[in-house]
């Protein structure tokens, strides 16, 4: 079995994000930032986890630093696996939802 990973991206693709390479750039926060991703893409695709792929944050190095996105880790034999991960790539959402603002603290409950 061999496994690939389709990056979708750091956060919802309307949200800014920590930017790698930034004079206030932190790594800790660019990581809770694609936790909370993850934890949102679980909410809206549970068929991700049901399927045997899963969501993990990938690191990449860049000439600033090293950078986070959100990754889709899928049996490339598995074509209900492969599916579910271009489906997310497809529809991921494009803003936080309510519970991933609250896990962020940009909203107060």
């Amino acid at each position: 079995m061999s496994r690939e990973i389709i990056e979708i991206a750091a956060v919802p693709y309307n949200e800014s994000c920590e930017q790698c390479g930034t004079e206030n750039y932190d790594p800790a926060h660019a990581r809770r930032e694609c936790r909370a991703f993850i934890n949102q893409l679980e909410r809206q695709f549970p068929q991700v986890e049901e399927s045997g792929a899963y969501f993990k944050i990938v690191s990449r190095d860049h000439d600033f630093g090293t950078y986070y996105e959100v990754g889709v880790s899928y049996d490339e034999s598995n074509e209900d696996q492969i599916k579910i991960a271009y489906l997310v790539e497809e529809e991921a959402p494009s803003e936080w939802d309510e519970i991933a603002k609250q896990e962020l603290g940009l909203v107060v409950v």
